[in-house]
């Protein structure tokens, strides 16, 4: 029954949507329900709502391989009259929904793989340059984008798509099954191949087109990141080590690229828009930094290197994160990241919590204070005068903790990837 329902939903939203996006404007379309016209827009705010909480039914229409995507499409760009509120329910899991606490329990998994199966199509829906063209600038709105237009609705997804974050950089999350990005062999996170992961970059966007949603994600994307390069930090001479750098730096540039699509859409002015995206990425900072339990201590490896940087890294840490506040013509996603000093922050770490090779002193006595510590980033500078040559050798030391992989640049070239214009 609510399969039926939910599907005669989606034929009734697809014809409302029809009318109200009309190119010459709804005036130009005349919109009846079961032949009858009507002036009542909450046509389907009560469907939605009723059968909302059912996520089987809501996965069988939402994966539905002929109309599941142009739902989505639908549902985020209809002009609801309660802001999405009714619609979101369709949307909204339990906090641990998305992960698998106990493989041997089958409905966790179940559970698990119906959330993701269910997001991964509302990324796809979010992941092309169409798609992007009709979510910043939703047909019959005045220009308005989704954000604006369903903010209560965009603030919902956007707490479904977090666990998903470093899928969307293309590492796998085994305990956050069903969120699949390959569709025959080809990935609709990084439709090109090339690692712009130009797809993931619209998902971005679009959740950014709220402040609140975006603060929310973007924090969400902060603390992978952050877990990314912990799991390097504690032991860079692990298989596959490389791996985390990788994911850090596509989500450094995937956080500056979806930002910079949004501002520059919004502002149209590349000094507002990069100022516009720095403090979109404080606001998420500081949502972050607010999340963390410094009292609880270190929650195993994996969390040691954010309670470093959190309690002794102070701006250095942030700036390391987040990049410096930019200057006049300075475009988002080339103000963004200080790699070197994200490199000092991780030196700084092994040499606190375990200890950097010997030979560091000998080779780079620059980067070292008279006690044998490391300088700060911003200590070093003043010591060299920004020497260029001097910069490198953070990289250099860098490289060397993770063996001969290429370590040392996987994070700037990620990054890079992810940022350029041809992507």
């Amino acid at each position: 029954m609510d399969r039926e329902l939910l599907d005669a939903g989606r034929r009734y939203l697809a014809a409302q949507n029809a009318y109200e996006q009309a190119p010459g404007g709804p005036n130009s379309a005349f919109f009846s329900v079961d032949g009858k016209g009507t002036d009542d827009r909450a046509i389907t705010e009560g469907i939605f709502a009723a059968v909302g909480d059912d996520k089987v039914t809501v996965e069988s229409v939402v994966t539905d391989k002929e109309h599941g995507k142009q739902f989505v499409t639908d549902v985020l760009t209809h002009n609801w009259t309660d802001d999405g509120k009714s619609a979101l329910s369709m949307f909204r899991f339990g906090d641990q929904d998305a992960t698998v606490e106990n493989p041997a329990d089958a409905q966790d998994v179940l559970t698990a793989n119906r959330t993701g199966h269910i997001m991964s199509v509302v990324g796809e829906a979010m992941s092309t340059k169409e798609a992007w063209a009709t979510l910043s600038n939703v047909p019959g709105t005045d220009n308005q984008s989704v954000g604006p237009l369903n903010p209560d609705l965009m603030r919902t997804i956007s707490h479904s798509m977090a666990p998903y974050t470093a899928d969307l950089a293309g590492l796998d999350q085994p305990d956050k099954p069903g969120f699949d990005t390959y569709h025959n062999g080809k990935s609709w996170i990084d439709p090109t191949g090339n690692n712009s992961y130009s797809g993931a970059a619209n998902v971005f966007a679009v959740m950014n087109t709220d402040p609140e949603a975006g603060k929310y994600f973007n924090s969400a994307v902060l603390n992978q990141i952050l877990n990314a390069e912990s799991q390097f930090a504690n032991d860079p001479t692990a298989p596959n080590s490389g791996k985390w750098l990788s994911t850090a730096g596509t989500l450094h540039g995937l956080l500056d690229k979806g930002l910079q699509l949004e501002t520059i859409d919004e502002y149209h002015d590349q000094d507002k828009a990069a100022e516009a995206a720095y403090k979109q990425k404080v606001a998420a900072y500081d949502v972050f930094k607010a999340s963390v339990n410094f009292a609880s201590g270190y929650a195993g490896d994996f969390a040691k290197f954010t309670y470093w940087g959190m309690n002794s890294g102070g701006d250095a840490f942030k700036e390391a994160m987040i990049g410096p506040k930019p200057e006049g013509h300075s475009t988002p996603e080339l103000h963004g990241v200080n790699f070197d000093r994200d490199y000092q922050q991780i030196l700084a770490f092994r040499q606190d919590t375990y200890s950097l090779p010997t030979e560091f002193q000998r080779d780079f006595p620059w980067a070292f204070g008279a006690d044998g510590k490391l300088l700060t980033y911003d200590q070093a500078m003043q010591k060299f005068g920004n020497n260029p040559q001097e910069l490198k050798g953070y990289e250099a030391m860098f490289a060397r903790l993770g063996g001969q992989d290429g370590n040392g640049n996987m994070m700037r070239n990620s990054y890079t990837d992810v940022v350029r214009k041809d992507g």
